[in-house]
């Protein structure tokens, strides 16, 4: 800056002066860069380029759009999707139009093209799309199992004979009634024999002791059989009582 006199200035004439100067040096080191467009500018962008012909750029650009992961704004990704869509329907490629289409539905299924914008072939083809495209179906409702009848806890197989299972009725019944009469007859030799009192020699007292293990095994035998039929027929009853909760208006 030599050469510049400012003397008889006042001083804020000449900050001012100095800060002109030095913006006009820093335009003159080089264009000041430009800021990355929008989401909403890129799509401005393509939607020009399609408009002006430029098939190709639009499709580029719109495609960014749709793929790009830091564009939040779902309306504009469904936006360019719809021109996606509008662009190869225009081309003739009706099946990569639909899956465009397709893919705006399953965001939004009421969403709804603008007649003022897409022109009345692709509306009409966007809504075609969507009268064809199946809406997922509900979940089935859960199935409510009635709970098990009192007789499915009974012994003897009440329960199988009932419900017309008639060789497992037979078989429980059979068993326990078996067993339940052998404890019976064990049991009552053991109360009315009082040799455990004097016990005379080993062979009775061996013969005792037998008793006694015959009434254990009939006794556990007994409620074992019992155990069993009642899980066999609540198995059995989730079966067919969810048929019947199904079947039932």
């Amino acid at each position: 800056m030599d050469g510049w006199n400012f003397e008889g200035y006042p001083p804020r004439v000449i900050l001012g002066l100095l800060l002109l100067l030095t913006g006009v040096s820093g335009a003159a080191d080089g264009p000041v860069p430009a800021a990355a467009p929008t989401p909403r500018e890129r799509l401005d962008q393509a939607v020009r380029a399609y408009q002006l012909g430029d098939q190709a750029a639009a499709r580029a650009g719109l495609a960014e759009l749709v793929i790009d992961p830091t564009v939040t704004d779902e309306s504009l990704r469904q936006q360019a999707r719809v021109y996606l869509g509008e662009l190869l329907y225009s081309q003739g490629d009706t099946e990569g139009a639909r899956r465009f289409f397709e893919a705006v539905l399953d965001q939004d299924r009421a969403y709804r093209v603008d007649p003022f914008v897409h022109p009345p072939d692709v509306c009409s083809y966007f809504d075609y799309v969507r009268s064809v495209t199946a809406a997922p179906p509900p979940p089935p409702p859960p199935t409510l199992l009635p709970p098990a009848p009192f007789v499915a806890w009974a012994p003897f197989g009440v329960y199988h004979l009932r419900e017309d299972r008639t060789g497992r009725a037979v078989t429980y019944m059979s068993l326990q009634s078996t067993l339940a009469l052998a404890n019976i007859v064990v049991f009552g030799s053991l109360l009315t024999d009082h040799t455990y009192l004097s016990i005379g020699g080993e062979g009775e007292q061996a013969r005792l002791e037998a008793l006694r293990l015959t009434s254990a095994l009939t006794t556990a035998g007994f409620y074992g059989l019992w155990f069993t039929s009642t899980i066999d027929a609540h198995i059995h009853w989730r079966r067919v009582g969810a048929a019947r909760s199904v079947a039932a208006p």
